[in-house]
């Protein structure tokens, strides 16, 4: 019985020790007291495929693939940050595929496997479609591609919804 005690407690203090505040790493304070920023992921590779519209917008991973131009002038080609909306910039390549006529899948791709900085705005404002008048704009995500190698956007795509 002594054992199991001694056995249990050595365990729950190696336990304990391994997960305390000093072996992890804080995370950065703003200067001089003021509220931390928002947390963003820029200049992030993907590790797994993402699919976007239903799977009409998917980003691949792409190791070791080296742009020629930063996430931070992707972000500025996008549109910049915008209050409130602090956006996810992420390196892979894309493709997206609309609906279109020639092709045995019955998609035809827009952009086909480009590496591509992705900006993500998550909150974005976007305007209805179909509505006549003076419509609110609804809340979605809008997606900006910037092509890797020359810092060009290759358009916009804004859905609703998560």
């Amino acid at each position: 019985m002594l054992v199991r005690t001694l056995i249990a407690t050595f365990v729950t203090g190696l336990c304990l020790t391994a997960c305390s505040s000093s072996h992890h790493q804080t995370a950065p304070t703003s200067p001089r007291g003021t509220a931390p920023t928002p947390t963003t992921t820029i200049g992030r590779a993907v590790s797994v495929v993402m699919r976007f519209r239903a799977g009409m917008m998917e980003l691949d991973p792409s190791p070791g693939a080296t742009p020629a131009i930063s996430a931070a002038r992707a972000l500025r080609a996008a549109g910049g940050e915008q209050p409130g909306n602090v956006p996810d910039v992420l390196l892979g390549r894309l493709t997206v595929s609309d609906y279109g006529t020639g092709s045995a899948s019955g998609f035809h791709p827009l952009v086909d496997h480009r590496l591509v900085w992705l900006v993500l705005y998550h909150h974005a404002k976007l305007k209805q479609r179909g509505c006549h008048g003076a419509c609110p704009p609804i809340d979605g995500t809008e997606a900006v591609p910037v092509d890797a190698n020359t810092g060009e956007s290759l358009g916009d795509w804004g859905w609703s919804g998560a």
